[in-house]
Order: structure tokens, then C-alpha cells, then sequence
């Protein structure tokens, strides 16, 4: 009987047990979920906080009325003083000046820009009237300063003239790029190259010369760029003759002939005609110089005063 008796304490004591490792599991996984539920709780407060809010600003309508209103009243503001600065006779132009010209007038210039006086100095637009100046072929640049608040000031560069081409009963001027300045019908600068011996193709005012003979236009856009170059030629060279390409030749100041031979070696050539002007045949007038051959000495024939 005592045997049985353990045997049941024994059973007891094993269902204890059972039932405390029962209890010590379901706490373990308990507090394994509150463990998880909690990281999932973290998890979703820091996914919460870096989340930008979809909902509306609240914002008072008010304010934004407000706002509204002073904008406009800025905008009625500035409109109001625009409207009395283009109105007022403060503003109106008093003088147009120009500088730089020499070849056009001053009233020829302004006219051509469309300013005038009298005009509020607002309404002028510089770059329009600067483009409507360029179209003229003898301006290469213009520039335009309004000068608060009562005057314009007009810059021009003008496109310096080389030489007349005389052709039939025109003569054109010509820059020592061949661009056409004016065609006229007489010469009314006498310190200009007058070119003979060459037929155009083609002049308009404004646009590039073209010759019959595109080799001759060659020879006299290097002539006349070496002849600014010299200090002493601009105004010692009367004319140039291409009626030979092979045989240019020049006329000086002082009636000397200068046969410069074909169109090569023109700077070296050039330099030899400045010093022996200025030096041996300072004080020779006509005869003529042989510079046709770089390779030999120049030759003179003619006599001295």
C-alpha cells in the first residue's frame, strides 16, 4: 500500500511539473510577442515620424486674403508710377548728341536712329534703333546711352574709306575690305585711292564688291590693306591702276609712278617704297620706281628738282 501510494505522489509530482514547464513556455512565448509587437510598435512610430503629412497646412484664410490684397495694392502702386513716369514731361528727350562720326552728319545719324526730341526717354528702345543705325553701310557699330532723364547719346564707328573704284560714271568707295560705303557719282574726298583699270560685277550699297576678274579684287584688297599699314602711304598714294594684274602700278603724291609687278611680296615692297620716299627720292617728283622684282635692286628713272 505505501508503494501505491508513491506511485501516485510520484504521478502528482510529475503533473507539477508538467504543468509548471507548461506555464514557463507560454510565458517565454508571451513575452516573445511582446517583444516582437513592441519592435513592430518601434518600427511604425519611426515610419510615422520620417512620413511627411498629406493633409493641408492649416493655414488661415485670412491670411491668405490678406496677402492677396497687398499684392495687389503693390502692383496698383507700381502701375500708377510707370504710367506717371511715361507721362511726365520730366522724362521728355531734350538733346540727342553723336560722336564719332565724320563721313555722316549728326542729323543724318539721329534721323536714321527714329529718336527724337520731345519723346519720353522710356519709350526709346536702344537695341532697335542701335540695329536701325548698323543698316547703314557706312556705320560698322552704334551705341545707344539714355541718360536719365533728359538725353540720348549716340556713338557710332564708321567704316573707314580706302579708295573710289572708277567705273563708267560712278565711283564707289570702297573699305580696304571691299565692302561698298556709297556709290556717287563724283569724288568728293580728295585724299582717297582712285582704282581704275577693273570692272564690277556687281555694287550695292552695303554689300561686298565683286569683280569681273576675282584676282584683280584679291590685288586691291591687299594693296590697300598694306598701304594703311605704312605709316607714310595713306595719303602719298593718288591711284592704282589693275588694268595688268601682272603690272600694278601706283601713282604717288609727288607724280613718281611705282610699277609693283604682280601681287606678291606686297610687305616687303611696301617697307622699300616708305624709305626710299622718305630718304633718296624725298625730294624727286615723277619718273618712275621699278619694284616689280624683290630679288633685284629697285630702279628709278626719271629727274630730280
Amino acid at each position: 500500500m505505501s508503494d501505491d501510494i508513491k506511485s501516485v505522489d510520484k504521478k502528482e509530482k510529475n503533473i507539477i511539473e508538467n504543468k509548471e514547464e507548461n506555464i514557463i513556455d507560454k510565458n517565454a512565448e508571451n513575452a516573445g510577442k511582446s517583444s516582437e509587437n513592441g519592435e513592430n510598435k518601434q518600427k511604425k512610430q519611426e515610419y510615422n515620424f520620417v512620413n511627411v503629412s498629406d493633409e493641408p497646412n492649416d493655414i488661415p484664410e485670412a491670411k491668405i486674403r490678406g496677402e492677396g490684397k497687398n499684392s495687389f495694392v503693390l502692383f496698383c502702386l507700381l502701375f500708377a508710377i510707370l504710367t506717371a513716369l511715361l507721362f511726365t514731361p520730366a522724362f521728355n528727350i531734350r538733346a540727342v548728341t553723336v560722336t564719332g562720326n565724320s563721313a555722316l552728319t549728326a542729323e543724318q545719324i539721329v534721323k536714321s536712329s527714329g529718336i527724337t526730341t520731345g519723346r519720353n526717354i522710356l519709350r526709346v528702345n536702344s537695341n532697335a534703333a542701335e540695329k536701325s543705325l548698323e543698316k547703314i553701310p557706312m556705320i560698322k557699330n552704334a551705341d545707344i546711352l539714355l541718360k536719365f532723364p533728359s538725353t540720348v547719346e549716340i556713338a557710332v564707328e564708321e567704316c573707314a574709306r580706302a579708295a573710289y573704284i572708277k567705273y563708267m560714271d560712278k565711283y564707289i568707295c570702297i573699305d580696304k575690305n571691299g565692302k561698298i560705303l556709297e556709290v556717287a557719282k563724283t569724288a568728293d574726298n580728295a585724299n582717297l585711292i582712285i582704282v581704275t583699270g577693273v570692272s564690277p560685277k556687281e555694287f550695292i550699297a552695303g554689300k561686298s564688291l565683286v569683280l569681273k576678274d576675282a584676282d584683280k579684287l584679291e590685288a586691291l584688297k591687299s594693296l590697300l590693306s598694306e598701304i594703311e599699314e605704312a605709316v607714310y602711304l595713306p595719303n602719298a598714294v593718288k591711284s592704282i591702276d589693275l588694268s595688268d594684274k601682272n603690272k600694278i602700278t601706283m601713282v604717288m603724291d609727288n607724280e613718281i609712278i611705282v610699277n609693283m609687278g604682280k601681287n606678291e611680296s606686297l610687305q616687303y615692297k611696301m617697307a622699300y617704297l616708305t624709305k626710299t620716299l622718305e630718304t633718296q627720292l624725298k625730294t624727286y617728283r615723277g619718273g618712275t620706281l621699278d619694284l616689280s622684282d624683290p630679288s633685284s635692286a629697285a630702279r628709278y628713272k626719271g629727274s630730280a628738282q
